[in-house]
Parts: structure tokens; C-alpha cells; sequence
């Protein structure tokens, strides 16, 4: 079982904790053969608010190894630190159970990188996620929804996950996959961007995020196309035959949306010299992860970047 989450009690990663505890109290035949990886980077430096639910987390983890570990064998597995995409993937590959459990959040992004990654890898591994979460609005009709403030829920659901049927899983996760689409992370972004200038004021109505930002100096010339608000261009972009549709970003925010250009997508750059990056659904960090390494610039592909 895996959870990729950062240091957050709106994360419930406490309550995790029991849980385990739990299940094991009622299935003692599962020592020795489950583990739950918690991989929990902790806040920016400075943040001290979290103090009491790290202290607590890792108190607990440790109560609960010594209290069931032997063998050379631990249930709880604790990686308190930031890992590179490329293991982070590796992780999602090797999870038979990913588990959210958070209290109150939104997209939840890692929720959505499993389903990918196992989807991509032909594996079939089983979502469970918090009905508190705004991923639960998509993907709940194939996920295991769970009630994070439910102790006994969090038991149930995750015993319920761990002894699924082969079939049921597969069925689940091509499911989640259908459910995930290709809707992308920056068009998603956009239209949330669009809305909210829209509503600022009420005698603008809905406007092409493309054209929100842009002049008369920003018209494309030929093979070239506007960064949205920024005011950067594309070099070199340019239809090709064959090529899908691309929604690209860089590090510095500067935004293209929908171009179709020949050529890998990381290796474009915006007038700031910036590698721009391809939002596809985790397409591009699949492919090259297993081709052993991502290419330099293409390690962005999430909405950090958006401006």
C-alpha cells in the first residue's frame, strides 16, 4: 500500500497510522505481508505549524513497528522526504493499494498519477480515495470511497481493497482510466483562470483564455505562437503531420496553449530560454522513464507552473 502525500493533518496521515494498527489487530495473518509506504516530504523550511502532527505521526509509526514488526519485517514503512518523479513512479508501479484519506482537498493530483501510471504499465492496481476529496467527484464511481473521520470505515475500505478479486481490479482501474480521460491539467487550470476573471467582472462574459492576455502585438506570425500572458513566443514550433494536440508549459509560467508541433515537446523553448513541457496525461514522463531517464526540462509537467 502506498501514500504520497506532504506532511499535512488535513492529510490524515495519523489516522492512517491506526488504521493499520487496526487491521492488523483484526487480521493478525496479514503480519509479515502487508506493508503501507508512507511517503510524506515535510514543509517549505520554516513552517513550524506542522510540528505536532509530524511528532505525533512518527510516534505513532513507531508504536505500532515495534508493537507488530519481527523479522526483519515492518508494516510502516516511513519515508519522510521529497523523491525524484522518476521514483515516485516507481512506487506507483510496485503499489498494489494506493490510499487517500484526505480530510478536505481538492484535484488531488497523486490520486490521478497512479491511475495513469498503472494504467500506462498494464498493472491493475486499486485507487481508494476520501470521499472528502474533489478527485472523488470523477473517479468515485470506480475508486473505494472512504470516510477519513470514520475510523471503522478506513479499516473496512482498506481490508475491502486489499482482497479484491483479480478481475475486480482490472475492471476497476480500466475504469478509473476511462473516468481520467485526457482532459489536461493546463486546460483544466484555464478554465478555472477564465472563470474567475469572468466573475470579476460582470459585464465581461466567458473569454478564450488564449485571447484573454493577448494584443495586436500578439498575433502569431507564421510558425509561432503566443505564450499566454506573457507575452512570449514559441521558436520553431510548427504544425507537423500526425502530431496530436499539446498543451506546453515552462518553470517560468509562460503558457502555450493547444499548439500542434513537430518534435518532442520538452525541447521547445519561450523567449525566456525556458524548456517548454508537454501536459499530456503523464505520457511524456511515462515514455521516458522507461526508457531509463526523463529529458532535462520535462520534469515540470504538473500545474505548478501555470501562472
Amino acid at each position: 500500500m502506498l501514500s504520497v502525500e506532504r506532511l499535512d493533518y488535513a492529510k490524515a496521515p495519523v489516522q492512517k497510522v491506526e488504521a493499520i494498527a487496526a487491521l492488523l489487530g483484526r487480521r493478525p495473518e496479514l503480519r509479515g505481508r502487508l506493508r503501507f509506504r508512507l511517503v510524506c516530504p515535510p514543509p517549505e523550511a520554516g513552517i513550524t505549524s506542522y510540528d505536532t502532527t509530524r511528532q505525533l505521526l512518527e510516534r505513532r509509526i513507531s508504536e505500532v513497528n515495534r508493537a507488530w514488526g519481527g523479522g526483519g519485517w515492518q508494516p510502516i514503512e516511513y519515508l519522510p522526504r521529497s523523491l525524484p518523479f522518476t521514483e515516485v513512479i516507481d512506487h506507483y508501479l510496485a503499489a498494489d493499494v494506493f490510499w487517500v484519506t484526505s480530510l478536505q482537498d481538492g484535484m488531488n493530483l497523486t490520486a490521478k498519477e497512479f491511475v495513469a501510471a498503472q494504467r500506462a504499465a498494464n498493472r491493475s492496481g486499486v485507487l481508494v480515495l476520501s470521499r472528502h476529496t474533489g478527485a472523488a467527484s470523477q473517479l468515485g464511481t470506480a475508486a473505494l470511497l472512504t470516510d477519513p473521520h470514520s475510523p471503522a470505515d478506513l479499516v473496512d475500505t482498506l481490508h475491502q481493497a486489499l482482497t479484491l478479486a483479480p478481475e475486480e481490479r482490472r475492471i476497476r482501474l480500466e475504469r478509473l482510466a476511462d473516468l481520467l480521460g485526457h482532459h489536461h491539467l493546463a486546460d483544466w487550470a484555464a478554465d478555472i483562470t477564465t472563470a474567475i476573471r469572468s466573475h470579476g467582472d460582470p459585464r465581461r462574459g466567458p473569454q478564450d483564455p488564449d485571447r484573454s492576455h493577448s494584443s495586436d502585438t500578439d498575433a502569431p506570425a507564421a510558425g509561432r505562437f503566443p505564450v499566454g500572458g506573457r507575452g512570449g513566443r514559441l521558436r520553431g514550433a510548427r504544425q507537423g503531420p500526425g502530431m496530436g494536440t499539446h498543451v506546453l508549459a515552462s518553470s517560468c509560467g509562460a503558457r502555450v496553449s493547444r499548439p500542434a508541433v513537430t518534435g518532442p515537446a520538452g525541447r521547445l523553448r519561450c523567449t525566456h530560454g525556458n524548456d517548454l513541457v508537454d501536459r499530456g496525461l503523464f505520457g511524456v514522463f511515462l515514455a521516458n522513464h522507461f526508457n531509463h531517464g526523463l529529458v532535462a526540462g520535462r520534469r515540470s509537467s504538473c500545474c505548478r507552473c501555470l501562472p
